[in-house]
């Protein structure tokens, strides 16, 4: 029973659910005798399985994410973390909003090198819509609670992206005297950052 449910669960919801609607679509369009179309349905459902798998979307990231390699030594004077996306509303152990898992990794990261350098934290992230939560004041509580001092935390709180990243937290930067920021963000993400900085 639990291989059965581990077989069918994934096709219950997207994109599993179009991958079964286009194979249904094949089979109807070949007992109509329409050969074509039956064979483009066949060749879109395999192409939405392939496109659906981790092999793919390993082998798609693994050129962006071995371009930048982890530095060999922590020569920064802060780090600064990109924001990620986080649960508004979600009810967290010491309040409202829980970052989600991509922000839990650079929280993380971060936390870690804060606990072996002593640098500040500069946390770049305000909100893509009006209606969102600030990134900001929820990672904050989130790495406080890690065991990280508030006074050792800044907010940039206006960045929607990660163009408004580089130019708020470089404001921030010059304002504090910062020159070298260890950047924290997935690897997939460095290139980009890498080209806003």
């Amino acid at each position: 029973m639990f291989v059965i449910k581990k077989i069918v669960k994934p096709f219950l919801w997207p994109p599993g659910l179009f991958i079964i609607v286009f194979i249904a679509a094949s089979l109807w369009q070949m007992a109509r005798g329409r050969r074509r179309a039956s064979l483009f349905c066949l060749l879109t459902a395999v192409l939405m399985w392939l496109a659906a798998i981790t092999p793919t979307a390993d082998l798609l990231l693994r050129p962006l994410e071995a371009r930048y390699p982890l530095p060999a030594a922590l020569d920064g004077d802060v780090i600064l973390v990109l924001g990620g996306a986080l649960y508004a509303g979600a009810p967290d152990i010491d309040g409202v909003g829980a970052p989600n898992a991509e922000a839990c990794e650079r929280l993380l990261a971060a936390a870690r090198l804060h606990r072996r350098t002593g640098l500040p934290i500069i946390l770049s992230g305000g909100r893509v819509h009006p209606h969102q939560e600030l990134m900001g004041p929820v990672y904050q509580r989130f790495l406080k609670g890690i065991g990280v001092a508030p006074e050792k935390i800044i907010l940039e709180n206006r960045s929607r992206d990660t163009f408004e990243n580089a130019r708020y937290s470089w404001a921030i930067c010059r304002q504090k005297g910062y020159r070298r920021p260890l950047v924290v963000t997935h690897a997939a993400h460095m290139p980009r950052a890498m080209f806003c900085f």
